[in-house]
């Protein structure tokens, strides 16, 4: 079953999924600052556009 989840106000969205691999997500963000948090490893993959990441403790 595909599952849908909206953050920040509508700007972030994605659709999770699971299979006998793990689980996945599809997204898609508007232009903007985000802070997410995860207790687990992600690998993101940018399909359009751009992304700069900030990691804790990292200066600007």
């Amino acid at each position: 079953m595909i599952s849908t989840n909206n953050y920040f106000d509508g700007n972030v969205k994605s659709l999770g999924y699971t299979t006998k691999t793990g689980k996945s997500t599809l997204g898609v963000m508007n232009a903007g600052d985000y802070e997410f948090g995860t207790s687990t490893h992600e690998t993101m993959l940018v399909i359009e556009g751009e992304m700069t990441v900030k990691l804790p403790g990292e200066s600007e």
